[in-house]
């Protein structure tokens, strides 16, 4: 036989268990909410990823875009340096400097009529020294001076003051 009272007891405890279920349950529209938030979540990550990826690639495109024209101006500039180097090439070629001497009144030199001139040493041109002649010990990379410690200079500066003091060498 079933207990009146302990049928009764389980009877309110599911009854209680169900209205504080539904009491705690969240109503549908609110996870509803709760998704929609989610996905404009994700869709404004996704969002800032494909930005930052525009933006990268914007970048590229215009260095790449850059890189082309300066190549390009480069290679204008080869050409143009070149086709002045070879103008220069044919203004001092031998037979167009001897033509320009004659327009201008200069004769061959006759080797007979020669004049020598003496220059004093002085005077000649001495060689460009671009670097310092390479000597046999090479200078220390670290000064001396950088490697003392404080300890030491502080022991070699108090016994400075003593020598001083004192008037005699250690």
């Amino acid at each position: 036989m079933i207990d009146f009272q302990t049928f009764r007891m389980s009877e309110q405890k599911t009854t209680m268990d169900r209205i504080l279920s539904q009491a705690y349950r969240e109503s549908p529209w609110r996870i509803q909410i709760k998704w929609i938030g989610l996905g404009l979540a994700v869709f404004a990550l996704i969002a800032l990823v494909a930005g930052i990826y525009l933006s990268i690639s914007a970048q590229a495109t215009e260095v790449g875009y850059q890189i082309s024209y300066l190549e390009a101006t480069r290679e204008a500039q080869t050409l143009e340096i070149a086709s002045l180097r070879s103008e220069l090439a044919s203004l001092t070629s031998a037979s167009v400097m001897a033509q320009r001497a004659r327009d201008l009144g200069f004769q061959p030199a006759d080797m007979s009529q020669a004049l020598y001139v003496p220059v004093a040493p002085s005077m000649v041109r001495q060689e460009a020294q671009l670097a310092p002649p390479p000597s046999s010990k090479p200078e220390p990379l670290i000064k001396p001076a950088y490697k003392q410690s404080l300890w030491d200079w502080m022991l070699e500066e108090i016994l400075q003051l003593r020598v001083n003091a004192r008037g005699t060498q250690p």
